[in-house]
């Protein structure tokens, strides 16, 4: 049988005396130390990795690129493949196509035309000239006209009915100048008139005026039926309640 293992007793350190300094260890100080480091070994073995796995993704799509024929079935010797079946070449047969149709009749169309061109012109270059009929008329004689001469008459000018419409709306302006001149002046004066009675008014209103003596009922004092007040000494109760505190705290003592 596993003996028990004795109870482990924790003894406290004792306690300075009050008063006594303590000197304690000094804890010592760890300094951190600089050294040298570079990232080269660790970027080297990036770019290794890096290449690693490039060539590997490589070769992966090399292999899934090699064609890999499936194998013949176990047991058969010998396989033979089947007959090939000879298909004869097409042989074109003559067609007429629907577009042959109109573009012939559209070209014996132009050609019917060209030809009517052709005979005008040649017969447009013939020069055939016409009867001299002018010799055989008689000359050209003016007649007077039948139309009675343009009566001249009075006119207006455009530019007359514009210098009336012009002079007519500069006595209107001037006309509406005077008015808003005179309206200006009324209301400047009606300001000053209103201003003056303002003050007017605040100077008869700010006019120190004493409150007439006011004159009040005759006071009739008349004595009173109530009889006077007879003194009496005061008691002072030296009794205390049973439970107050100072009677506890007497009998305690």
């Amino acid at each position: 049988e596993p003996q028990p293992e004795p109870e482990r007793i924790i003894k406290a350190k004792p306690v300075p005396h009050w008063g006594v300094p303590v000197s304690l260890p000094v804890a010592a100080k760890r300094k951190t130390v600089p050294e040298p480091f570079s990232f080269e070994e660790r970027d080297h073995m990036t770019a290794q990795k890096k290449e690693e796995k490039i060539k590997k993704v490589l070769e992966e799509e090399k292999a899934a690129r090699e064609f890999h024929a499936q194998p013949i079935g176990k047991g058969i010797e010998n396989p033979k493949l089947p007959e090939r079946k000879v298909i004869p070449p097409t042989q074109p047969d003559p067609f007429k196509l629907a577009i042959e149709e109109r573009v012939e009749t559209r070209l014996n169309k132009w050609q019917d035309d060209l030809h009517k061109e052709l005979e005008n012109q040649r017969m447009a270059a013939n020069f055939k000239a016409t009867e001299p009929k002018v010799l055989s008329k008689a000359p050209f004689v003016p007649k007077p006209s039948d139309k009675t001469l343009a009566e001249i008459s009075n006119f207006t000018l455009h530019t007359d009915r514009r210098a009336e419409e012009r002079m007519q709306f500069e006595i209107e302006r001037k006309k509406k100048e005077v008015d808003l001149e005179e309206v200006k002046r009324n209301q400047e004066e009606r300001k000053k008139r209103e201003a003056a009675e303002e003050v007017a008014r605040l100077r008869k209103q700010n006019v120190h005026r004493a409150n007439p003596i006011r004159e009040y009922k005759h006071l009739e004092i008349k004595p009173s039926d109530r009889p006077l007040t007879i003194p009496n000494s005061p008691r002072f109760s030296t009794r205390t309640k049973a439970n107050s505190t100072f009677n506890r705290t007497t009998a305690s003592q």
